[in-house]
């Protein structure tokens, strides 16, 4: 029994969901032509979405707002901003921007890359042809079978 204490059809689906007998299924389990079962948000008001996203909650927003202001904007930002309306995007952006600004070396670069490649996207990397043309002088008096000991192929 189910928590709808509702029995189980004995036929297996192809995708083991449940199967009920109360629904208009053939004896293979598929929805009979013209049934409409009735699923809707209505049913489970905790599968809808309250609409809570917002812009402002993702972390790279706040990488951008904090790039955008000052420096003395940036450093008073944290004392002015009271703790109840800071949001989780909004520490992490803060932390990590700090961490860039740091003397650290790997820990700074590692935060500055992370806050570049969010805010600006990733930079293109465009394939070098003087490395393959190097690469083919390389292979080319080589027979198929000296290649596949190579490559282990």
């Amino acid at each position: 029994m189910n928590r709808d204490n509702k029995r189980l059809a004995t036929v297996k689906t192809a995708t083991n969901q449940a199967v009920y007998n109360n629904t208009n299924r053939d004896p293979s389990g598929r929805f009979i032509k013209g049934n409409k079962p009735k699923t809707s948000f209505a049913d489970r008001p905790h599968h809808r979405s309250n609409g809570r996203w917002k812009k402002e909650d993702s972390i790279s927003y706040q990488y951008k707002k904090f790039l955008q202001m000052s420096v003395k904007e940036f450093r008073n930002w944290y004392n002015v901003t009271d703790q109840k309306s800071r949001t989780m995007a909004m520490e992490v952006a803060y932390k990590t921007i700090l961490l860039a600004c740091s003397m650290r070396c790997n820990e700074s670069l590692a935060a500055t890359k992370e806050i570049t490649t969010r805010t600006e996207g990733k930079a293109p990397v465009e394939p070098c042809v003087q490395d393959y043309l190097v690469f083919y002088e390389q292979i080319k008096d080589l027979s198929l079978d000296e290649l596949k000991s190579i490559t282990g192929i």
